[in-house]
C-alpha cells in the first residue's frame, strides 16, 4: 500500500519515461496518474523459455496425458475458482480432464477453493518446474488455461503460445491485447463458459490444431528483439532531452556571466 500510494506517484513525477508493458497497462496507468500520460511508453514483452527447451516432446515432469495445463503463483487476482467450479461441473457431466497446476499456492487460495466447492483433486499439483520440463508440458498439453481478472501483459499466455499449447484465457483487455487471435476467451465470472472451452479443445482434434497455429502465428509479433531495440529508443530520447542546450532564464544569469 505505501509503494502505490507513496512511492509510486513519486517515481512517476521523477521519471523522464516510464515503461508499459501492454496498452492495458499503459490506460491504466494513465487513468489513474493523468500527470505522467504524456511519459508512458508501451515495449510489449515476449517469451522468456527458449524456443527449442524441451525438444525431447515427452514431458519430462511425468504428467498423465491428456491434460491441461494451469500455470502461475496463486494469488487474488488469478481468479482460480472459477476454475475449480467449470471442472466441478465438467465433472458432473463425467467430462472432467485432467489439470496441472504449475507453480505456488503460498497463500492457500487455490486449496481454499477447492475446499468451499468440494472438488479436491480436480487440479493436480505440480508444484515448480525447471524450464525444461516446463516447456515439454507447454508442448504436451491439450490446452494452456488462463483465468486472471487483471494481468500487466502475462508471460505465461506468450510462453504457451510460443511452445504450440492451445489457448483459452479470460476475457480481458490485456488478454485480448497479448493473446490475440491466437486463443479461445470466455467471460471471467463465468465458470460454464470455461467448462465448454475446456470440453470442446479436449473432445475436438481438429480445434486443437488450428488453435495450436494461431498460438505460434499470434506469438510471433513479440520477440525480445524488438523490446531490446524499442528500450534502447526510450533510452535515447530521454538522453537527448537532458543534453539538449537549456536557455537562460532570468537577466541576472545573463549579467552574471558577462561579469
Amino acid at each position: 500500500r505505501m509503494w502505490w500510494k507513496l512511492l509510486f506517484p513519486l517515481a512517476l513525477r521523477g521519471a523522464s519515461a516510464v515503461v508499459c508493458v501492454s496498452q492495458s497497462t499503459r490506460r491504466e496507468v494513465a487513468q489513474r496518474y493523468a500527470f505522467a500520460k504524456d511519459k508512458l511508453v508501451v515495449v510489449h514483452e515476449a517469451p522468456i523459455l527458449a524456443g527449442d527447451a524441451g525438444d525431447a516432446g515427452a514431458c519430462d515432469a511425468g504428467f498423465e496425458t491428456p491434460y491441461g495445463l494451469y500455470v502461475g503463483n496463486v494469488s487474488p487476482n488469478k481468479n482460480v475458482a472459477v476454475l475449480v467450479e467449470a471442472l466441478k461441473l465438467l465433472k458432473a457431466e463425467g467430462d472432467a480432464p485432467i489439470i496441472y497446476h504449475v507453480g505456488r499456492d503460498s497463500a492457500g487460495l487455490l486449496a481454499e477453493a477447492e475446499r468451499r466447492h468440494a472438488s479436491e483433486g480436480l487440479i493436480r499439483k505440480a508444484g515448480v518446474l525447471s524450464d525444461r520440463a516446463l516447456a515439454a508440458a507447454y508442448r504436451g498439453a491439450t490446452c494452456f488455461i488462463n483465468t486472471s481478472l487483471n494481468e500487466g501483459f502475462c508471460l505465461p499466455v506468450v510462453e504457451a503460445q510460443s511452445l504450440g499449447a492451445p489457448v483459452i484465457c479470460a476475457d480481458i483487455p490485456v488478454l485480448r491485447e497479448v493473446a490475440g487471435e491466437g486463443a479461445l476467451f470466455f467471460p471471467p465470472d463465468d465458470p460454464a463458459a470455461l467448462a465448454r472451452q475446456i470440453k470442446a479443445m479436449f473432445a475436438d482434434q481438429a480445434l486443437q490444431q488450428r488453435m495450436a497455429q494461431a498460438s505460434r502465428d499470434n506469438v510471433a509479433r513479440f520477440s525480445w528483439q524488438r523490446a531490446a531495440s524499442e528500450t534502447e529508443d526510450v533510452f535515447g530520447a530521454v538522453l537527448a532531452s537532458r543534453t539538449r542546450p537549456q536557455p537562460l532564464r532570468q537577466c541576472e544569469e545573463v549579467g552574471a556571466l558577462s561579469d
